[in-house]
C-alpha cells in the first residue's frame, strides 16, 4: 500500500516553502505528493526536507519539477502534462517504477489548484475514476467524484 501523508502534519505544516512566505500546510500539496512518490521509489524524503530545498522552488513557492532529482536521486521527473490524458496517466501507473500526480482546479475564480498522488484506476458505473492520496488531509479520494476534472499531471520514473 502506498504512503499516505498530509501537508497539514504537525511535523511540517508551518515550514516555509523554499524562499517564499507560503507554508507546506497551506500550499504544499505538490511537494507532499512528491514526498509520497519518493517513498514509493525507496528514497523517502519528507515534506519538511523538500520545503527546505530553495533551488527546488520559484520565489513564489511553485515546484520546479526537474530539480527533484538533485535531492532524490532515485526519482526522475519525466514531464508535465497540461490538460487531461487518460492514456498518459495509465502509462505511468506502475507501482514502484512509474508514478503520476494529477492537478485539479479547486477554485476557478482564484485559479486555485491542488495536486493529488494517483494510486490506481478504478472502474465506476459512469466510466473510470482515479483513487488518489489527497495531501490536504492524508486520506484517499476519487478525483472525478471529488473534484470533477483533471487540469494537468506530472509524471515520474524510478531512476
Amino acid at each position: 500500500m502506498q504512503e499516505l501523508l498530509s501537508q497539514r502534519d504537525i511535523h511540517w505544516i508551518n515550514h516555509k516553502i523554499g524562499a517564499s512566505n507560503i507554508t507546506v500546510g497551506g500550499y504544499g500539496c505538490a511537494l507532499t505528493c512528491a514526498s509520497m512518490t519518493s517513498a514509493e521509489f525507496g528514497g523517502f524524503k519528507d515534506p519538511a526536507f523538500f520545503a527546505k530545498q530553495k533551488p527546488m522552488f520559484t520565489k513564489d513557492g511553485l515546484i520546479l519539477w526537474k530539480e527533484i532529482v538533485k535531492y532524490v536521486p532515485c526519482m526522475r521527473f519525466e514531464w508535465r502534462q497540461y490538460g487531461y490524458s487518460a492514456q498518459t496517466i495509465a502509462n505511468y501507473l506502475v507501482y514502484g517504477k512509474k508514478a503520476t500526480q494529477v492537478e485539479v482546479m479547486i477554485n476557478p475564480k482564484t485559479n486555485m489548484r491542488h495536486w493529488l498522488k494517483v494510486v490506481s484506476i478504478v472502474k465506476m458505473k459512469n466510466g473510470i475514476d482515479y483513487l488518489c492520496s489527497n495531501p490536504i488531509n492524508g486520506k484517499r479520494c476519487y478525483v472525478f467524484a471529488t473534484y470533477g476534472k483533471i487540469t494537468g499531471s506530472a509524471h515520474f520514473v524510478k531512476a
